[in-house]
């Protein structure tokens, strides 16, 4: 009985992951990602939000890599280590919509498999960037 309570909130988690986080163009095919990623320096944007001004914080998921060239000391607020690298952040705002929707962190695990399902990329850590 249990399982299935666990099953419907991933469900729940998922579709609004769905709704809400997916790409504009919708999902590339897993080997794009791979490749994206080595010739963009170990980082990878992708755009959930059609943005028609300054392209910000508040529009994308950004997946980096520590060994990505670009990253300087305490990058968005934290520095990216090894230890919580393959590293995935979105917006602050979704962050806690996430948090209020889904109490807790029940979210998170359910969010590294949706993601990792997507792009056939690895996730040890997702954060916001607030860091909050």
């Amino acid at each position: 009985m249990k399982k299935k309570t666990i099953d419907k909130k991933d469900n729940e988690i998922i579709s609004y992951l769905d709704k809400t986080l997916t790409p504009l163009d919708g999902w590339e095919k897993t080997k794009t990602y791979k490749k994206d990623l080595k010739k963009n320096g170990h980082e990878l944007f992708l755009t959930f939000i059609e943005n028609e001004g300054d392209e910000g914080f508040d529009d994308h998921l950004w997946y980096v890599l520590h060994t990505c060239p670009h990253l300087g000391s305490g990058f968005v607020g934290k520095d990216i280590t090894k230890e919580i690298s393959p590293l995935v952040v979105m917006p602050d705002k979704n962050w806690r919509s996430l948090n209020r929707k889904f109490t807790g962190k029940t979210w998170k695990p359910v969010f590294i498999k949706w993601f990792e399902k997507h792009t056939g990329l690895d996730v040890k850590t997702v954060g916001n960037f607030g860091w909050g």
